[in-house]
């Protein structure tokens, strides 16, 4: 199983993503950095220029995928053993057939108590089945990016800021069978910050979310239902319909 790590770097991360490149230097595949920053750089690194934000470096990514996985890092984050992760991720996915696959990680928006599915059992008691996980760090099968390009699904036509790919990507991954699953057996220290704000990124995911075929519309608005930190009776309600729909892709 190939696996193709992509780090993105941007203005203030360039420290932190020569020393995960450098921690990656000798996997199976060499990773590659898809660079939006115009004042630093580094041989081999593809420099799409300050204009990409996240929406922009992951379509590059998504072009430049030749592999099963993609292993999608965040420059804004730190861990200590990646190869370890990266090991993690394949025997998991394998094992239950994900479509996604990431670890827990410090500063989200996507928390375990949100997105943690309890009425799926699992093999493994560190691993949990989840509504969707967030795109800091995280590994996408082969499957998941073909339908992105069959498809021609694209946020950044609506908004530079990526948001929501998240779920867009957990929607697709749901719609062929696929469950998307968190690893509380490895825990990302992510730096928080950004430099939009969260109305101008809903606004251009609403946008986007609008404009897609219906049933990737009605499961990201299933998904988004599930997803809550207080157990409402309409999140619980979306969780009973979202596992009578998906009970079936867990392996036995």
């Amino acid at each position: 199983m190939k696996i193709q790590p992509f780090i993105f770097n941007w203005n203030g991360q360039f420290d932190r993503v020569i020393e995960i490149e450098k921690s990656l230097k000798n996997y199976s595949l060499p990773p590659v950095v898809i660079n939006s920053d115009d004042h630093n750089t580094q041989e081999g690194w593809v420099n799409v220029g300050d204009d990409f934000w996240f929406a922009g470096q992951m379509n590059k990514a998504i072009e430049m995928f030749d592999a099963d996985i993609m292993f999608h890092i965040q420059g804004d984050t730190e861990y200590m053993d990646w190869t370890r992760l990266a090991s993690d991720a394949e025997k998991y996915m394998s094992h239950y057939n994900a479509g996604i696959y990431s670890p827990n990680l410090r500063n989200t928006y996507y928390g375990s108590n949100k997105v943690c599915l309890k009425d799926f059992k699992m093999n493994h008691p560190r691993v949990k089945m989840v509504t969707c996980t967030d795109c800091t760090v995280w590994f996408i099968d082969k499957v998941v990016i073909n339908f992105i390009k069959e498809h021609k699904l694209t946020l950044q036509e609506y908004g530079d800021t990526g948001w929501g790919y998240d779920i867009l990507f957990s929607a697709i991954s749901y719609l062929n069978n696929m469950p998307v699953i968190r690893d509380h057996s490895h825990c990302i220290k992510h730096f928080p910050g950004r430099g939009y704000t969260s109305n101008k990124a809903w606004l251009n995911f609403e946008s986007f979310k609008s404009n897609q075929p219906q049933n990737i519309q009605d499961l990201i608005d299933l998904l988004l239902a599930c997803t809550s930190h207080e157990p409402t009776e309409e999140r619980e309600s979306s969780r009973s319909i979202f596992y009578q729909k998906f009970k079936h892709i867990l392996p036995s």
